[in-house]
């Protein structure tokens, strides 16, 4: 199944849940007070559009919107479980800066691993800095353990056999988003350690 599909259908499935009404979330805030698990997971369960509603107002920026509303659901469950009862504000307006700020922190993190990452291949000037030129043979030999993609991946990115390219570059040739090549590397990087051990310390970076 697509991840596209597969969100398509988690729309589908929460946005057949019915919104919940003043006196409904006084009386869940009440049941959560007494320690009730089931009044936070109805609360949490009425309001998981809101959170798909926040969520898109941070997509396109480094982060998929998938990954986005799961860091909000993840905030929207806490601050279920800390809705108090004596209060006049709806559950949404309660729960709003806590899943804003998970969000900001999502995306936050996602562009300083990127910044980061981009500062490490500029660094880079020639092949030698990837790899230790009597390592390139067992590398090379290696890997037969990945599919052609991830093999094409590898051998750019640590400049084996061919020119090294960046992830930016390498993403530009196959159609593919930076972030979605770096992804598809570091799988590559941990079969190609889990098969061979001794390679753990040359492709660690």
């Amino acid at each position: 199944m697509e991840l596209k599909d597969a969100l398509d259908i988690y729309l589908d499935e929460i946005g057949s849940k019915a919104l919940l009404t003043d006196d409904e979330e006084k009386a869940l805030a009440e049941r959560i007070a007494q320690g009730d698990a089931k009044a936070i997971e109805k609360l949490t369960t009425a309001n998981l559009k809101f959170v798909v509603t926040l969520a898109k107002q941070y997509a396109g920026k480094g982060v998929d919107v998938e990954d986005l509303i799961s860091e909000g659901n993840i905030a929207l469950l806490k601050a279920a479980a800390k809705y108090p009862r004596h209060t006049n504000k709806r559950f949404v307006v309660y729960a709003a800066p806590a899943i804003r700020e998970a969000l900001e922190k999502a995306v936050g993190e996602q562009s300083d691993t990127a910044a980061q990452q981009i500062k490490r291949e500029e660094s880079l000037t020639d092949n030698t800095a990837f790899v230790d030129e009597a390592m390139l043979d067992e590398i090379e030999q290696s890997l037969d353990v990945l599919d052609e993609r991830q093999q094409h991946i590898i051998r750019h990115a640590y400049g084996i056999g061919v020119h090294h390219m960046t992830l930016a570059e390498i993403g530009e040739e196959l159609g593919l988003k930076r972030e979605r090549v770096r992804q598809i590397r570091d799988k590559a990087v941990r079969k190609l350690c889990k098969e061979h051990k001794a390679l753990k310390e040359v492709l660690k970076n």
